[in-house]
């Protein structure tokens, strides 16, 4: 008898180690040079197959093979570049037309400073503690917490083309200096662990959950007769911001090892936590970046648009794709020459507009629908 169950748990030893919870070391940072393959699917999947399975002790297997690719694309990690922020390692884009700036060590990866750009007008600054978004090595139950805080002042006249910008605001009086305060707090917890079913292979992961709260408030100082002081502006100028003014992000990312970045990440919504997007991976390509292409810019007509837009390119076609300011798709197809881009679906706002050609070269425009 004893003998017996020697060895059917020598023979059960293969499958409880195929199951094991596993430990993620730092391989799951990217590094500067690095090369991603993403999809993302807005639409063409299977919900049910997406739904967000409860967190478990247990081994969970998640089907994702129903993915689609419904945009495509080829992102290289850049170094970061500023010298105002000398502990950043690399840089990378955030919610559409914002920046980020990320410091890599052996053990942890954290923002340190941020920039906001919407049309020609780049704000930037360091945030007050700096905040941790990802951790190694990564357990199954880690779980941890952290508030941020982004502070920017500037004199209307030290930053390019923001005094047009508040001009056409029509302020009953010109502010001296504009302070944005972006903060929030950050939750993350690995909650389950398991394997991850991809269109093109199967990963052993963790899946961290994570929950990101955001307020931005914009100020404007006025100097008056009567005195002077900081007066809240946000709700006038919300509408030309590349991030919401109060915003809460849910995410559910599938982690595994050497691969820099998560294999899949579906954002849900944050009241019922059905999927809304779906990300998945393609290749990792480690040191292969070259020289990034410039982007260009192009001329729109007419702009503000209302319920088409024209576009005066030098290509016979490219594939499009028009976001908003958070960095939601919002339409994608082919754009052909002569023809316009239909708008009469999207409401009034400011949205970015980027199309590649057939050898990679990007354009990019700010599109204003009135």
């Amino acid at each position: 008898m004893r003998k017996s169950l020697l060895l059917w748990a020598l023979l059960a030893l293969p499958s409880l180690a195929l199951f094991a919870q596993p430990t993620l070391t730092n391989s799951i940072f990217p590094a500067a040079g690095d090369v991603f393959e993403r999809s993302t699917s807005l639409s063409s999947f299977d919900s049910l197959a997406l739904a967000i399975t409860p967190a478990s002790n247990q081994a969970q297997t998640w089907n994702f093979t129903s993915l689609r690719t419904e945009n495509f694309s080829r992102d290289s990690v850049e170094a970061a570049n500023r010298p105002d922020f000398p502990t950043a390692d690399i840089q990378q884009p955030f919610f559409g037309q914002a920046q980020v700036f990320i410091d890599i060590s052996s053990t942890k990866m954290e923002y340190v400073a941020g920039a906001l750009g919407f049309g020609p007008i780049a704000f930037s600054g360091l945030f007050n503690d700096p905040l941790e978004i990802q951790r190694a090595p990564l357990n199954y139950g880690d779980n941890y917490t952290d508030s941020y805080q982004l502070l920017i002042s500037e004199h209307i006249d030290s930053v390019p083309n923001l005094r047009q910008l508040i001009d056409s605001l029509g302020l009953p009086i010109d502010p001296d200096s504009i302070r944005i305060n972006l903060e929030g707090d950050y939750e993350s917890e690995v909650d389950a662990f398991g394997t991850c079913q991809l269109p093109d292979s199967s990963y052993t992961v963790l899946r961290q959950h994570t929950v990101n709260y955001s307020d931005v408030q914009i100020e404007a100082y006025f100097v008056t007769p009567f005195g002077a002081g900081w007066q809240d502006i946000s709700s006038t100028i919300a509408g030309q911001l590349p991030i919401p003014l109060s915003d809460t992000t849910e995410q559910f990312s599938f982690i595994a090892e050497d691969e820099g970045m998560p294999v899949a990440r579906l954002t849900t919504n944050k009241d019922n936590q059905t999927v809304e997007a779906a990300e998945f991976k393609g290749q990792r390509q480690i040191g292969t970046a070259v020289q990034a292409v410039a982007v260009q810019g192009f001329r729109l007509y007419p702009q503000p648009a209302q319920d088409a837009v024209y576009l005066e390119l030098e290509l016979l076609q490219a594939p499009y794709q028009l976001y908003n300011l958070q960095g939601q798709l919002l339409q994608s197809g082919l754009w052909q020459q002569g023809a316009s881009l239909p708008l009469a679906n999207l409401p009034a706002g400011p949205y970015l507009l980027r199309l590649q050609d057939e050898k990679g070269q990007l354009y990019q425009q700010m599109l204003i629908k009135g």
